[in-house]
């Protein structure tokens, strides 16, 4: 008992006495236009995380949508003194739907030592810009012809491979740009995009192709246009149901004059064929690969492990998590990603490759097998499928190098340094009194805790309650933020269903009906009867058939707050 006190005053010491993470944000651009977007970046210096930073509120003045992480390290020596620094960059997209100086929500960050913290406040400025919006989607009739030299009519077109398929499997999307000008199309550099493409419950890829120059001739309503391929996109659809992927908008200069040019959306219908997202393909092929076969203690090599197939590889990330070898270290792998077509002669003919590359060094000689991995996945007619690695072998020598004769002496680090300041031991005295006379506090407290849920039964399952509660809606939020909306729904139900069944000692399999009749059966007045009904029937609906949008499962979650609020408070006798 005796050294658990001690560890434990010690680990409450380097709490108390660690100096505060940093945490920055930068806003790129610090003003935009209304049609345009800006991108919040939130470095969390010297601090790891227990999961993104999430905004503290929404707004209906912007959108914030979650982009991606990076990671650096920085080295400094000052005086001397070597200085690391581990900055972890966390990215969000900033889509503006008003104007004004738009005052942007603190992030609620959580570390991994269970701390919370708010990143520091910021703004942006968001001008009034002329938003690309033409008639039937294309420009007609320019009135300053005598100034400006371009079409009078100029559209974007969308050309799909296919518009019904399967959720989570790809289509080419080709982007064409029209005009009843040839010249103009020869001609044309367009710059950057006003605004990217977009695929409402989607992902979009870009494919790299040659410069074109072929032009194209095309019957339309107005008559024959000339058309050119700009460039090709592979689209995988997550959700189900009609989706529909807008084109980009483009923004050509001459002068004091600009032509807008978009295009109009293209409806994509995605079937559902499983129950839960997945990889979904006609094929899957896996190989891992090692640099050398044979290898020295203490010596890095490189394990690469490659995903090809038709369907979004990029659903899959680092098969060997989970993978413990003892006396071999593997690293956290990076990854590229490379999508195209595989057979020129059929543009649906699709394949995407990830690689990941893992850094490996043993620890000790022997042999190792790095034993192979099973991803499973579905065919695109629902049958369950799965691809396999092969087990590699490495033999590891001994490298008598490492001996401790050759072992480099560190020259020693500097006493003294105006970065760093000396305190006395008699804080450190102070801080153990303090925080062993805290820890029997709490021991105190703990034990009048547990007598009070030994002898009151009501108190009991009220606490047993919201532990459930708090544990299943804290992953149907993670599950919104990971866009896993269907999911979302589903916990969200569970937990309001569960913590009725607690607080009320009622079967989990209850139905919203029995408890509703419970609580009449006991006279205890239920205001939000109707609200509570209409909630969990949507729940119900989007939790098994549709998948809901983000702004219905936001708007769910935050009336479920309100009705477990009130669920609380209902007194048991």
């Amino acid at each position: 008992m005796y050294y658990i006190i001690l560890i434990s005053i010690v680990f409450f010491q380097s709490i108390l006495f660690s100096a505060d993470p940093i945490i920055k944000v930068n806003i790129d651009p610090p003003a935009i236009g209304t049609n345009e977007f800006a991108e919040i970046q939130i470095d969390v210096i010297n601090e790891s995380l227990a999961e993104i930073p999430i905004p503290s509120t929404n707004s209906s003045k912007f959108t914030i949508a979650y982009k991606g992480v990076m990671t650096k390290h920085e080295v400094n020596f000052i005086n001397g003194s070597r200085q690391v620094r581990n900055i972890t960059s966390y990215i969000y997209q900033f889509v503006p739907i008003t104007t004004g100086k738009i005052a942007i929500p603190t992030f609620i960050i959580k570390t991994k030592r269970g701390n919370t913290i708010y990143s520091p406040s910021s703004s942006i400025i968001v001008e009034e810009t002329d938003r690309l919006q033409v008639p039937n989607s294309r420009n007609k009739g320019n009135p300053f012809g005598m100034f400006y030299e371009g079409p009078t009519e100029a559209f974007l077109q969308v050309d799909v491979t296919r518009d019904r398929l399967p959720q989570n499997t790809g289509f080419i999307a080709d982007l064409y740009l029209f005009s009843d000008d040839p010249d103009f199309l020869k001609n044309i550099q367009l710059p950057q995009q006003a605004y990217p493409p977009r695929f409402d419950g989607g992902l979009v890829h870009s494919i790299t192709i040659p410069e074109q120059t072929e032009i194209i001739t095309r019957q339309f309503d107005t008559g024959v246009l000339y058309g050119k391929l700009l460039t090709k996109y592979i689209v995988f659809p997550l959700e189900t149901g009609v989706l529909n992927f807008y084109p980009p908008a483009f923004q050509v200069r001459n002068g004091f004059q600009s032509l807008g040019i978009v295009g109009e959306p293209v409806e994509i219908e995605s079937i559902p064929i499983t129950k839960n997202l997945t990889y979904i393909g006609d094929y899957l092929t896996l190989s891992t690969h090692l640099s050398k076969n044979q290898m020295n203690t203490a010596e890095e090599q490189s394990l690469t492990l490659s995903i090809e197939g038709d369907g979004n590889v990029d659903f899959f990330v680092d098969p060997f998590k989970n993978l413990s070898l003892t006396n071999l270290f593997i690293s956290t792998p990076t990854s590229t990603l490379e999508l195209g077509i595989k057979d020129s002669n059929d543009s649906n003919n699709i394949y995407m490759k990830k690689v990941f590359t893992y850094t490996i060094i043993p620890k000790q000689e022997g042999e190792y097998t790095i034993p192979s991995i099973t991803l499973n996945y579905a065919d695109t007619n629902g049958n369950p499928q799965s691809a396999q690695t092969e087990a590699l072998s490495l033999q590891v020598l001994n490298n008598s190098s490492l001996d401790n004769t050759n072992t480099e002496k560190l020259t020693s680090l500097p006493k003294t340094s105006e970065l760093f300041s000396y305190s006395s031991g008699l804080l450190y005295i102070i801080g153990s009194i303090i925080l062993g006379l805290l820890m029997m506090l709490g021991a105190f407290f703990k034990s009048l805790e547990d007598q009070k849920l030994s002898t009151n039964i009501h108190y009991a399952r009220a606490s047993g309650a919201r532990k459930r509660l708090q544990k299943i809606m804290t992953t149907g939020e993670q599950a919104i933020q990971k866009n896993q909306y269907k999911e979302a729904a589903r916990l969200i139900r569970q937990s309001i269903l569960y913590f009725c069944a607690d607080k009320f000692s009622l079967s989990n399999s209850s139905s919203p009906q029995e408890i509703i009749d419970y609580l009449k059966n006991n006279n205890i007045e239920f205001l939000i009867e109707k609200g509570f009904l209409q909630l969990l029937s949507e729940l119900d609906f989007h939790a098994f058939a549709s998948t809901p949008s983000e702004t219905q499962i936001k708007g769910y979650l935050s009336e479920s707050y309100t009705i477990l609020d009130t669920i609380d408070k209902i007194k048991i006798k």
